[in-house]
């Protein structure tokens, strides 16, 4: 497990920035008193909390990223980031894993592909994250 945790220390930095762009739509949501705010909050909270644990376990490692852990860095981000972006959309829309999981790779991806009708019904700043 050792071997792995150059990996886990930059994932876990990717993962706290990537919580903190969920700020911006967060900041929209409570401008704009769309009702989503709530989404974000718990959202940003489990994304940032959980790159700050993982940062914690593996912050004393220094070795640098190899090739091969380059290969494992890219697979782990496209695969874990979808996760944490499609909470807001499983707590506010109350959308299954599924759903949500394939909005956040499409809205990652930006391929504009979606499973949602009526995108027009949901907030605002929903529809600025996806």
């Amino acid at each position: 497990m050792r071997s792995y945790y150059p990996v886990i220390r930059v994932l876990s930095l990717v993962m706290v920035m990537f919580g903190l762009t969920m700020l911006v739509p967060e900041a929209l949501s409570w401008t704009l008193h769309d009702g989503a705010e709530s989404a974000f909050d718990e959202a940003v909270l489990l994304t940032v909390g959980t790159g700050v644990g993982l940062w914690y376990v593996s912050r004393k490692e220094t070795r640098d990223l190899t090739i091969r852990d380059g290969f494992l860095m890219v697979a782990l981000v496209w695969t874990v980031l979808p996760v944490y972006a499609g909470l807001p959309l499983m707590i506010q829309l109350d959308a299954s894993f599924t759903d949500a999981y394939f909005e956040a790779v499409s809205g990652l991806t930006t391929s504009g592909a979606t499973v949602f009708e009526g995108l027009d019904d949901f907030p605002v700043s929903i529809n600025f994250w996806r």
